[in-house]
């Protein structure tokens, strides 16, 4: 349903980690842009896609994404967590707003960018995020919100998947210090 319908999609499931499942996504594929979306974020309005793609257009934008937003549906405890745990949600911006919260939740690149940069890392079990930030700023690439954009991402629903998600992140962050401490 939205104004830029994408010319190919692309699921990829039972791949992990995330790096690797979205170099195979980007090797089904042959379309000149490239937007991430994982499975648990909704898009904002129908014209998110066609606002990601008009900000590549700008002067030395690399990659684009939109602000993140806590869904309306939320329970108290998702609320509380989006509150404490930090990057959870991001303003919606007017202007095209450079950022660090540009994240693989939802994003857009074009193919040949991505590709010379070496696609995503994909032995890193979690934050692929901060590793592809740092190669498109080291390719003097801009990354940047795009404006009146966003996506709804959930929170936990409950303690013992805010516990598991805590587990996950902090055991790969580990991991990526230990066998990749370049990219941390």
């Amino acid at each position: 349903q939205q104004t830029v319908p994408p010319s190919q999609i692309e699921i990829v499931r039972g791949v992990s980690p995330n790096g690797r499942a979205r170099n195979l996504g980007v090797a089904n594929t042959t379309s000149e842009f490239l937007v991430f979306l994982d499975d648990d974020v909704r898009l904002g309005s129908p014209d998110v896609i066609e606002k990601l793609l008009l900000a590549l257009e700008e002067t030395g934008v690399g990659l684009t994404g939109t602000s993140q937003v806590l869904p309306h549906d939320s329970s108290p405890f998702q609320r509380k967590c989006a509150i404490e745990i930090p990057r959870s949600q991001s303003p919606i911006v007017t202007t095209l707003t450079d950022s660090d919260m540009v994240t693989t939740q939802c994003c857009a690149t074009r193919r040949d960018v991505l590709l010379d940069l070496g696609g995503f890392h994909d032995r890193i079990l979690r934050g692929v995020d901060p590793e592809l930030r740092h190669r498109y700023r080291q390719a003097g690439l801009r990354i940047a919100i795009a404006p009146q954009a966003w996506h709804y991402h959930p929170m936990p629903a409950d303690w013992k998947s805010l516990w598991k998600m805590a587990y996950r992140n902090g055991y790969s962050s580990a991991y990526a210090q230990k066998h990749f401490p370049e990219t941390v």
